[in-house]
């Protein structure tokens, strides 16, 4: 009896020994232990530390928290103090609060003090509050905003520092004018259209701009503004811009993609005076005349929805223009000669739109040395088997449903190919 006692008191040490704890990094309320001990675990700049369920925030565990470094992320905290605020802001490198539905003026002020990148979504901040967070020096990403109010534009308008405009889709000429006196970059990543009264505003902004959704630009001085302060140009929603906007967008220095879907003669001339990157990733069609234009560019191109590549020239400009890897999402043929001169360029090659293989085509990209993808390519011989089993790097092709036995053998005995429908046994070489 006493043996039996004395065993199940050792089964139930043993037990409680090993209970698990759970991780304080998905508690929803933390004790000052706890905010210490992530704290003390993240003190690198270079550290990322979300905390996704956390609800609540007082003080004295803000206190502990703003102790860690690199970026602290709170998503599920609703609501902030002033005082929580106030412990929080002394934190190195990037706060998200992104799940703040309200802010008052009071925590807004404590937490412009944060020295490093701040994210805040705020649906409808007042005035008062975007006035104190207008006075943060390092970075302001903002979202919950579709629009803006007279007066939040007014307070905007004071920022002291770059300034990024989350979920803003339009801008009156009024906003545009009052965000154009912002004396640092300004990023409104979804805004999608301007009037051109509105376009004449910002072209005054001193500093660069980021409109990644912009469908259209009338204005050609706002377009020079635009080239004339930003070393890179990524604008693949832009679908109409008249000629001599163009010819301003044209002068950037750096990189231009364009989401332009034709190519007409004036404009291909216009751009082949751009010296930098140029990437037209929606078209799908070049004319002669437009193709021999853009060949005479000195800088590098990049055209990866063209539904048809048969010049040799174009296919070398295409491989020199991308060093890491060259996309073809809708070519559906590839020559040899044309293969031979992506093949050549020893990248990573995605052919996703190829639905035929010829044997003389799988013999070239067989000694390809980089990444090759040809995921939609449909029945093929054993003689193209046998060669693209050559293929000495990763080989990604479609479901194995898609190959006949013989085929399907000679794919197999190259451990490097892998097929959709396979789960990956080891790591891809990239």
């Amino acid at each position: 009896m006493i043996r039996t006692f004395i065993l199940c008191c050792c089964w139930l040490s043993a037990c409680s020994t090993v209970l698990p704890q759970e991780s304080p990094y998905k508690a929803t309320h933390l004790t000052v232990a706890q905010a210490q001990q992530i704290a003390s675990e993240n003190m690198g700049f270079k550290s990322f530390v979300t905390l996704a369920n956390l609800q609540e925030l007082p003080p004295e565990i803000a206190r502990e928290l703003s102790k860690s470094n690199g970026e602290l992320s709170l998503p599920a905290l609703t609501s902030l103090t002033s005082d929580s605020a106030l412990e929080l802001a002394p934190h190195q490198g990037t706060l998200a609060l992104e799940g703040l539905t309200s802010l008052n003026a009071e925590a807004a002020a404590a937490l412009a003090a944060h020295t490093g990148p701040l994210r805040l979504r705020l649906n409808d901040p007042t005035p008062e509050t975007l006035s104190q967070l207008a006075k943060h020096t390092s970075y302001l990403i903002l979202s919950g905003l579709t629009s803006l109010t007279d007066q939040q534009a007014g307070a905007l308008a004071r920022c002291n520092c770059r300034l990024t405009l989350k979920g803003v889709t339009k801008l009156s000429s009024q906003h545009a004018q009052q965000l154009a006196k912002i004396p640092f970059s300004l990023e409104i990543p979804e805004l999608v259209e301007l009037t051109l009264e509105a376009e004449e505003h910002l072209a005054l902004h001193r500093e660069s701009m980021r409109l990644l959704d912009l469908t259209e630009i009338k204005s050609p001085k706002f377009a020079a503004k635009l080239a004339a302060t930003c070393d890179r140009l990524e604008l693949y929603s832009l679908t109409s811009i008249s000629d001599e906007a163009l010819k301003e967008l044209a002068k950037v220095q750096g990189p231009l993609g364009l989401g332009i879907k034709s190519l007409t003669k004036e404009k291909a001339a216009i751009l082949s005076q751009h010296r930098g990157k140029l990437a037209l990733e929606r078209i799908t069609e070049l004319s002669p005349e437009s193709m021999e234009l853009l060949l005479s560019r000195p800088g590098k191109l990049s055209l990866s929805n063209i539904l048809q590549l048969t010049d040799v020239r174009l296919a070398r400009a295409l491989a020199a223009g991308n060093p890491s890897y060259i996309q073809l999402n809708k070519l559906k043929h590839l020559a040899p000669d044309i293969a031979r001169e992506l093949v050549a360029a020893k990248c990573s090659l995605l052919l996703n739109g190829l639905t035929t293989l010829s044997d003389e085509t799988a013999e070239v990209l067989g000694e390809h040395q980089g990444i090759l993808t040809i995921q939609s390519v449909g029945r093929i011989s054993d003689q193209t088997a046998q060669s693209l089993a050559k293929h000495q790097r990763t080989l990604r092709l479609g479901t194995r449903a898609q190959f006949s036995a013989s085929a399907l053998e000679y794919l197999q005995r190259n451990p490097a190919v892998k097929f959709l429908d396979a789960a990956p046994t080891q790591p891809e070489d990239e």
